[in-house]
């Protein structure tokens, strides 16, 4: 027993004084490490022009925080309502976010690996020495700038999350504006209603006066109260309807404590004029919709890169530094490592990568022309409608108040019935009623059009994967 205690006393004390030349022989050695460790932990600044940064992702300043915005008036222009909207819509800020993760994701996408330290002890109780007793290291080394390459691929998914950003903001901007063109038509066809509510409340009144002197059949006012009837019922729905679409407006604004408002405009003026080239050619070169899709392309792409160069094995190099108590000499040791690829050349995922790459180029073939096919059926509605409008304004309207003008003046001399008169007020107030109609498709369908086909402004845009 006092043997034991003798040789473990021993060597501890040789196992404290090989730790203290250890570390006094080394420890420019560690420090060297350590530094460049640390060097390698701290990416450059973007904007630095350091090579191996040359994917950093630039600071949009679209994405800085929005204020708050103070308590609004009761009529909106509709450049009122989209700019609250880019302000409290929740999907822009969605948005926003997914371009801070992904850069997130491209930072830590090209960090080197951290080096490895650990205590090294052998030998120990061998002649009731303490052995060898050291320091031992390991540092990987990422070969074929695959680190770059792994910050290409984010960046490029950084870009499609920008083009997301612009289809969102465009999708909400559209949406409001063809909402408020929505709460528009609901505000003019109830302006009719009430007019000619109105004035089938002086028929009824003028049917019962001409019923008790005897003058029409119990059926002609009959026929005048259901028509009163209905226009009140085709009121008190249309006001529902106005109701609905300012609540939906202001849903897509984000600002659902908007309740009693009004949007300010008119669908009759300054019609929008559209051109099919022109329309077709602005399509394909500014669709956000389009730009994501080659940036996926160009995100393949680097993603090919990247899995060729993992046919490049990577290199570790390791060592230590440690004290031997027998010889009393301070030893190092060396080694590099790396595999050998006999088997594994990284062939399944380049197979995969070179596939995904032709995939995203066939998707920016499909999306042109789904594209396309929407614009050529969003362009004929287009037509359509802005038709039926001039058609309205230029023929039917002016006939219909001609009509109504000259039933009046004969009704007066007592050649036209109040029933003709009536039909005659119904036409010219229901041909208003169509127009206003035709007005909001060719609102909604140019906005369509000149917003690049997007919609959805209350779509989730996270990413699903």
């Amino acid at each position: 027993m006092y043997m034991f205690r003798e040789n473990a006393r021993r060597i501890l004390t040789q196992t404290a004084l090989a730790f203290g030349r250890l570390f006094g022989g080394t420890a420019i050695f560690l420090l060297v490490v350590g530094g460049v460790a640390a060097g390698w932990e701290v990416p450059p600044e973007p904007g630095s022009g350091s090579t191996s940064n040359r994917f950093t992702p630039e600071a949009d300043e679209s994405e800085a925080k929005a204020e708050r915005i103070p308590p609004t008036t009761e009529t909106f222009t509709i450049e009122q309502l989209q700019s609250m909207a880019m302000v409290c819509n929740p999907t822009i800020a969605q948005a926003m976010d997914e371009i801070r993760a992904l850069r997130g994701r491209w930072l830590q996408s090209g960090l080197r690996p951290n080096p490895a330290v650990g205590w090294l002890a052998e030998e120990m109780g061998n002649d009731g020495r303490a052995g060898r007793q050291g320091i031992e290291f390991s540092q990987e080394f990422i070969t074929a700038g695959k680190l770059d390459l792994n910050r290409a691929v984010v960046q490029q998914q950084i870009n499609s999350a920008r083009s997301e950003l612009a289809g969102q903001q465009r999708r909400v901007l559209n949406d409001v504006q063809t909402a408020a063109y929505r709460v528009l038509g609901d505000h003019q066809r109830i302006e009719i209603l009430r007019e000619l509510q109105r004035i089938n409340e002086e028929v009824v009144g003028a049917c019962n006066s001409l019923l008790d002197a005897q003058e029409i059949a119990l059926t002609d006012l009959l026929k005048a109260q259901i028509e009163l009837e209905t226009t009140t019922m085709r009121l008190r729905v249309e006001n529902r309807e106005y109701n609905g679409t300012r609540r939906a407006l202001a849903g897509i604004v984000g600002r659902s404590d908007l309740t009693d408002f009004h949007v300010e405009g008119s669908l009759a003026e300054d019609l929008p004029v559209l051109d099919w080239e022109t329309s077709l050619a602005r399509l394909f070169a500014a669709s956000p919709e389009l730009h994501e899709a080659r940036a996926a392309v160009s995100q393949a792409r680097c993603e090919v890169a990247r899995q060729r160069a993992g046919r490049v094995s990577d290199v570790e190099v390791g060592g230590a530094v440690a004290y031997n108590t027998a010889s009393e000499y301070t030893e190092v040791t060396l080694g590099v490592g790396m595999p050998v690829k006999l088997f594994d050349r990284n062939q399944g995922n380049i197979a995969e990568a070179e596939a995904r790459l032709i995939a995203a180029r066939r998707e920016v073939d499909r999306l042109r022309l789904a594209m396309y096919h929407r614009l050529a059926d969003g362009y004929r509605e287009y037509q359509v409608a802005r038709e039926q409008a001039e058609t309205y304004k230029d023929s039917i309207l002016p006939k219909a108040k001609r009509s109504l003008t000259l039933t009046a003046e004969g009704f007066r001399r007592g050649e036209q019935t109040y029933l003709e008169l009536l039909n005659a007020q119904q036409t010219y107030f229901y041909a208003n009623l169509d127009f206003i109609e035709s007005l909001e498709g060719v609102w909604v369908t140019a906005t369509e059009i000149e917003g690049l086909l997007l919609s959805g402004g209350l779509d989730s845009v996270l990413d699903d994967e």
